[in-house]
């Protein structure tokens, strides 16, 4: 889970025998997004930023609408302003 959200999509590799879930981008932005959140664990929103600032494929939208459903609208803001990418 991310906050209240089961997730129910990841990229699935195969290394060899073993078998990796890996959470999709947006939802790895959402996860290192959370420990600001939740904890004001400014690392977090740091590492949030890098993960966007090096994918352009991050779905901004559910990442917004995630922290509104989540009550914190304020540092979706602050997030948002740091992204170079607007």
């Amino acid at each position: 889970m991310i906050g209240d959200d089961f997730i129910t999509q990841w990229h699935t590799a195969r290394r060899g025998d073993q078998l990796v879930h890996v959470l999709t981008l947006t939802d790895s932005c959402r996860n290192r997004l959370a420990s600001f959140l939740f904890w004001n664990d400014f690392s977090g929103l740091k590492q949030a930023l890098a993960v966007c600032e090096a994918r352009a494929d991050i779905d901004l939208e559910i990442v917004r609408d995630w922290c509104a459903r989540s009550g914190e609208t304020a540092k979706w803001e602050l997030f948002a302003s740091r992204l170079s990418r607007g």
